[in-house]
């Protein structure tokens, strides 16, 4: 059955695009003191007070018991904080770490293929040879996917791995029947969950920075980038970056623990890491009958907050930017205020 009222795309796109106001970039700056310290300085001025303040009253807060390269850090950000070009410099630095995560270190497909696939048959032999065939299988899967990552970009080779890893799990449960042998080997079906838990993971920072995360204010789009930055920047430094910084604080004996770290009870010192260079022997590992180890992928879980605390100094860098009228700085995009459909 046709439509009745057929739609014209192009005309349709072509009305939109009439009715959508461009905002141009602000870069005259503020008068004065305003508008030659960026306000990250502010906020670690006032952040520094407080230290010192809460550092007079007994209690178990970090604000009360900041150590010296915490103090060193709030000065540094305060005298960098009158140095824009090495502010701008520090945040591409941190959004190139987050792109790295979708581009790798920028080698093109075929040949990043080809050496991700000599990894992997180099690891199937090894640990074949060392092991067992199950060990094989999952170790060339796994170093694959590690080499591949690192040439092509995580979340694009991870995406296909998991694919093919669940292809592989589906497809074996079926043709087992028909050789009469048992092909499912667990490690495969826990790599594939590992691999799809770490495309979040290393994702995470790059998603921040393209701003993909949604909003439920419905009017945010239509307001100015001068209250988006207030907005972002106040929300960053007061609740954002505390929590992130309290999270790691959390996830770091986590992570230790699952690799190796063993914790002294007896109190006469913090922990001892293994010894020996079978340190893979010490991760933590699935109770399944495949044991994966599970450690680095719990591991990871520290490694992306980092990466998330890092993309959020970068973008509070970016809004900080934009309250000082420097939108020239920080490469802000300019912004296309969208037609309102009722």
């Amino acid at each position: 059955m046709g439509l009745t009222n057929p739609v014209d795309v192009e005309d349709v796109l072509e009305n939109i695009s009439a009715q959508v106001e461009r905002r141009e970039l602000v870069t005259d700056g503020l008068d004065g003191i305003a508008g030659r310290v960026h306000p990250i300085g502010w906020a670690a001025l006032a952040f520094g007070v407080v230290g010192l303040v809460f550092s007079f009253i007994d209690t178990e807060f970090l604000i009360s018991n900041l150590v010296w390269w915490h103090w060193l850090l709030i000065v540094g950000t305060i005298a960098v904080s009158t140095q824009f070009a090495v502010l701008d410099f520090i945040r591409a630095g941190i959004e190139r770490v987050s792109d790295f995560a979708i581009n790798g270190i920028g080698v093109a497909v075929k040949p990043g293929f080809f050496m991700a696939l000599g990894a992997a048959l180099l690891a199937l032999v090894v640990m074949t040879a060392s092991y067992d065939i199950e060990a094989g299988v999952a170790g060339a899967f796994a170093f694959g996917l590690l080499v591949g990552s690192v040439l092509m970009g995580p979340v694009w080779v991870l995406t296909w791995g998991v694919f093919l890893l669940a292809l592989y799990s589906s497809l074996s449960r079926y043709i087992a029947r028909f050789v009469e042998r048992d092909l499912i080997i667990s490690e495969v079906g826990s790599l594939a969950w590992q691999s799809f838990a770490l495309i979040a993971l290393l994702g995470v920072g790059y998603g921040v920075r393209e701003g993909v995360n949604p909003r439920i204010d419905f009017w945010w789009a239509e307001f100015s980038n001068r209250t988006k930055a207030l907005l972002d920047f106040t929300l960053h430094v007061t609740l954002f970056i505390p929590f992130l910084v309290m999270a790691l604080r959390i996830l770091r004996p986590y992570a230790k623990t699952s690799l190796g770290f063993k914790k002294d009870f007896s109190g006469q010192t913090d922990g001892q890491w293994p010894s020996g260079w079978r340190v893979w022997e010490t991760w933590e590992q699935q109770g399944d009958a495949g044991q994966l180890p599970t450690g680095p992928i719990q591991a990871m879980i520290f490694v992306a907050f980092c990466l998330f605390l890092l993309q959020i100094v970068a973008d509070t860098i970016k809004h900080g930017f934009t309250l000082i009228n420097r939108e020239d700085l920080g490469q802000i995009p300019e912004q296309d205020v969208p037609m309102r459909v009722e």
